[in-house]
């Protein structure tokens, strides 16, 4: 039997590449086929020495021979091939990258790799399936889109054998480049080894292929860029469609009608009656007397047959759908904006380099609900340019269709989303640790064990209802649809920060109030009842106030007010804004209620609010809220600014309540101004005048009266870019004034 010398045992001359190259085609010729271990421990070492000290077009042609070699010997590359998976993945490592090569195109591939590639789709297309799909997964759960730290400077080569590696130590990007590289290959090779593989039940192999997936993409998202992130998803929906059973494929509706030369839609062709030539069909006699003829144990069997067929199928289809559903999930949800790029990728694709330590911004931005209102006119300005400031990436137009169509074409119904969505989560005992797609360790007996992501769920039926794709099977409004789904999904805690959940929140609560079922029912005669109302509100509120990104609080405070407004019983209303204003700790959101509460005493003292009796234009609306929108402020105002921490104090104060002050004084500027029932002035303000005047007006303007004239506090408050905050202020007191003075003249 043919025995080389082992590179890593002997101290002789080192191998060369055309020993290398001989010794594995000696080897094929000479060992007998039922003998593949021994040919397969000799290439495992040639391979593994060729990998660590041969140079890149040494390595290509020793590839090379091994190609030729499986091409020619068909029995030994059956044997073997198992093997190969393990062996070659390394070959596809993008070769290092130096400065030399910065200025060309980065990490395209090499006549190296294209070579591996051939031998492992030889490997795949040859050798047995179901021991080279066992050798992917074991592949692709082990990848890595992470360099390894490298070896120990201290450690050092016996000197019997001094031979120094090629192989040098891979940088991040480097590493997350050679992962991204394998994992596209070992796709490729998971949809070729699937085609191969012969079972009566498929959904065994494919569980366990979806649930090696996911877990590696999801690890891959936390380490590849955008662009290939969204590779990576085209290629898995490839894979989605070659495992699809044939006959459960629905083809994909389209979404707007197809328009004839005159503009109006085309007629549906006719169908006919008849057969080829205009002569009618006869039913197979012969069949059908073979069916009717068929005993009752045959019938039985066949019956039992094409049920397990039927369940099997069923299973199939259901572990596609949840794998879909969760890559929306992890897409939408965990897909970097922007990455950190090396020099050389950025040199390539024309990017400069993140600084050192940056850390990605994660999330996709979908702009259902920004868009759903610029497009109806719902909502001025629509998409605000500083929305890039926070770093929020929109996805690939080609690649979410992709998504939309696969989900289409496995038949993810928009009633079970809708369903899942607003349904409250049941949590159940498990034994073992649940996966996306089952139970670990275990393969579902039944599609009805095979839950959907919840949160790809979510978007899904909002993309849907957005491209407006189906008919919505059961009313959607705000109570309590709605609020089922703000629980479910914002009110632990966790949504907010998911820019995706958030929008498609968004946009289902503007699509309900506008298209949908509207408010629905009054929630406090509902299941939602009043701290339901509250939480619902409140979540909005809250976003409003605190988000970092202008557009989230610009459309949480769209949706606030249009609920706050809708809601049937004016009290429950003037309930909220009153609490709101008393003990909500963020004035951000005091000013943007004291707007609401503008917008109802307008919408009250309309035309079209007739003679109507409203607790919106009555003098009890500022009996009740009086002491919260103007305050006394002697306790703050008055106190003696001998000592500079009392002055501090004051601006602290100042600054802390300046969006509260402009707020309240355009809003008593608006109710005597606003003229109701043939004279100026509404919810009895003209009587309030004096009142206002000495505990609240009265005590700000006295004191931005002495700030202006004190030269040394004038000084003060530019340093602190003050300067401009108080000029508006008076200026807003000015006007108030003004206004008084008017409505006074024309009731005296």
């Amino acid at each position: 039997m043919y025995h080389p010398q082992s590179p890593v045992t002997s101290t002789l001359t080192a191998i060369t590449v055309e020993k290398a190259i001989a010794a594995i085609e000696t080897a094929a010729d000479e060992i007998p086929a039922d003998d593949f271990i021994s040919y397969s421990t000799i290439l495992d070492v040639h391979l593994s020495y060729a990998l660590e000290f041969f140079n890149r077009e040494e390595q290509a042609k020793l590839l090379q021979a091994l190609e030729k070699t499986l091409k020619t010997h068909d029995e030994l590359a059956k044997n073997i091939a198992w093997d190969l998976v393990s062996v070659l993945l390394p070959f596809l490592d993008a070769p290092p990258q130096t400065e030399a090569t910065v200025a060309g195109a980065a990490f395209l591939s090499d006549t190296l790799t294209e070579i591996a590639s051939t031998c492992l789709f030889l490997a795949a297309y040859k050798g047995s399936p179901r021991e080279v799909f066992l050798k992917i997964l074991q592949a692709l759960s082990s990848l890595s889109f992470t360099s390894s730290s490298a070896s120990s400077p201290d450690e050092e080569e016996p000197e019997e054998f001094p031979l120094t590696p090629t192989t040098p130590h891979r940088t991040p990007n480097e590493a997350r480049e050679n992962g991204y590289r394998k994992l596209r290959l070992l796709i490729m090779l998971l949809t070729t080894i699937h085609s191969r593989i012969t079972t009566a039940f498929p959904s065994r192999f494919l569980s366990q292929s979806l649930t090696t997936l996911l877990r590696t993409f999801t690890r891959s998202v936390e380490s590849l860029n955008k662009e290939d992130v969204e590779d990576i998803i085209s290629r898995l929906l490839v894979f989605v469609d070659s495992v699809q059973p044939a006959k459960s494929k629905r083809q994909r509706r389209m979404t707007q009608p197809r328009l004839g030369v005159d503009g109006r839609p085309t007629l549906p062709p006719r169908s006919s009656t008849a057969g080829v030539g205009g002569i009618q069909q006869i039913p197979d006699i012969a069949k059908l007397e073979l069916i009717n003829d068929e005993d009752a144990e045959a019938k039985e069997a066949r019956l039992e047959k094409e049920e397990k067929e039927k369940i099997e199928e069923d299973l199939q289809i259901r572990l596609l759908q949840s794998f879909v559903s969760h890559i929306v999930e992890v897409y939408i949800l965990r897909c970097p904006s922007e990455y950190a790029r090396s020099p050389v990728q950025s040199a390539a694709r024309l990017e400069p380099p993140t600084p050192s330590g940056a850390s990605p911004s994660r999330g996709i931005n979908l702009h259902l609900a920004s868009n759903y209102l610029k497009k109806n006119r719902f909502l001025s300005g629509g998409k605000i340019d500083s929305e890039k400031s926070v770093l929020t990436a929109t996805p690939s137009p080609t690649v979410w269709k992709e998504i939309l169509d696969m989900a289409y074409q496995l038949s993810i119904s928009t009633k079970e989303l809708q369903e899942l969505s607003i349904s409250p989560e049941v949590e159940e005992d498990v034994e073992e640790p649940r996966t996306p797609i089952g139970t670990l360790g275990a393969t579902p007996r039944y599609a009805e064990d095979i839950p959907l992501s919840k949160n790809g769920s979510l978007i899904l039926l909002a993309s849907r209802i957005f491209e407006q794709e189906s008919i919505i099977p059961a009313k959607l409004r705000l109570f309590p649809e709605h609020s089922k789904i703000v629980y479910k999904y914002l009110g632990k805690g966790s949504g907010p920060q998911d820019i995706g959940i958030l929008d498609a929140v968004l946009f289902l609560g503007a699509w309900a109030l506008a298209e949908g079922g509207g408010f629905g029912d009054t929630p406090q005669e509902t299941e939602v009842g009043e701290e339901g109302w509250l939480m619902y509100l409140q979540t909005f509120a809250l976003l409003s106030a605190t988000s970092t990104s202008p557009l989230t609080r610009l459309l949480t405070h769209d949706l606030l007010e249009k609920t706050i407004h809708s809601h049937p019983d004016e009290a429950a209303r003037l309930a909220y804004i009153k609490d709101t204003l008393e003990h909500c700790p963020f004035e951000s959101l005091k000013a943007s209620i004291i707007g609401i509460l503008k917008d109802e005493i307008s919408a009250a003292t309309s035309a079209e609010a007739g003679d109507k009796p409203s607790l919106f234009a009555s003098p009890l609306l500022l009996d009740e809220l009086s002491q919260f929108l103007f305050p006394n402020l002697s306790d703050i105002l008055d106190q003696e600014s001998d000592s500079a921490a009392a002055e501090e104090a004051k601006w602290d104060w100042f600054i802390e309540n300046y969006a509260v002050i402009l707020a309240t004084s355009s809003l008593w500027y608006f109710l005597l101004k606003r003229e109701y029932q043939g004279h100026k002035g509404v919810c009895g303000i003209e009587g309030w005048g004096e009142r206002i005047e000495g505990r609240w007006l009265g005590k700000l303007r006295a004191w931005l009266d002495d700030v202006a004239a004190d030269e040394e506090l004038q000084e003060q408050i530019k340093k602190r870019g003050l300067d401009a905050d108080v000029d508006i202020a008076r200026c807003s007191f000015d006007m108030v004034d003004e206004v008084r003075k008017e409505v006074a003249a024309a009731s005296a």
